[in-house]
């Protein structure tokens, strides 16, 4: 008996402590600063806004983020569209099927009752069941095309939506990469000028030379025109006289 009794208020004890780190569990989720609860926007906005670089860029990261999974979610839908569409298409051509076999039925009956073949009774009842078989197929039939015809539509217009979110998403990236871009050239780095070296000339800075629109002067063994009081230069072969004609 006093074992029971043990047991019961070891039992209300750990109810007690158990209540008690539930409901310091809520206070602390209320009282947290992190996704779920959110910091003091009142603290933020005390922030001066020339220090606030990092956190817009945080917020423009979770805007995109958010975007995206927008994307992911519309992708799951039409996923999920397009499974239902392929089960209303399996659901027509089963009823397809069973319309030609009632058909058929109904071409033998009939054939049976022109040539007078077995029972004149049982040939007008097994007739009247699959008339009405088939018309009991035709109205499924027209539920089942209305259903394929509906989620066709719903699937084109996630289509729309999807490459909207898709355009969207690569104009926020565009838009984001240009802003950074200029914050960047905004705070001192020059910007990135094209040029395109292939197509051109090389100038004289290129080749050391200056041009500065007055005569150059050139050394002595790139004048072009000879000295007349130069001695003439005697061949290292006599016997090449002749032949280079400085032969007096």
């Amino acid at each position: 008996m006093q074992l029971k009794n043990a047991i019961t208020v070891l039992e209300d004890e750990m109810k007690k402590i158990f209540g008690a780190v539930c409901l310091l569990g809520l206070l602390s989720g209320c009282t947290t600063t992190g996704v779920f609860g959110g910091v003091d926007d009142s603290l933020v906005g005390q922030i001066p806004s020339s220090e606030m670089g990092e956190v817009y860029s945080a917020m423009d990261r979770l805007d995109l983020a958010e975007e995206e999974l927008k994307l992911a979610e519309l992708r799951t839908s039409r996923a999920e569209r397009q499974e239902q569409l392929a089960e209303h298409e399996e659901e027509l051509a089963e009823n397809r099927v069973e319309h030609r076999e009632i058909e058929v039925e109904i071409a033998k009956l009939e054939a049976l009752e022109a040539q007078n073949l077995g029972d004149p009774a049982k040939n007008v009842k097994a007739l009247n069941d699959y008339r009405a078989d088939k018309l009991k197929n035709e109205t499924e039939r027209f539920g089942l095309e209305a259903e394929v015809k509906k989620t066709r539509h719903l699937i084109e217009d996630l289509d729309l939506r999807i490459a909207e979110q898709e355009r969207m998403i690569r104009n926020v990236r565009k838009f984001k990469a240009a802003e950074s871009s200029s914050e960047m050239d905004e705070g001192g780095t020059p910007e990135p000028v094209e040029t395109d070296l292939g197509n051109e000339m090389p100038s004289d800075d290129a080749s050391g030379i200056q041009s500065t629109g007055d005569e150059v002067d050139l050394p002595d063994y790139l004048q072009v025109e000879e000295d007349p009081d130069a001695a003439p230069v005697k061949p290292d072969h006599p016997e090449d006289v002749n032949e280079s004609g400085l032969a007096e």
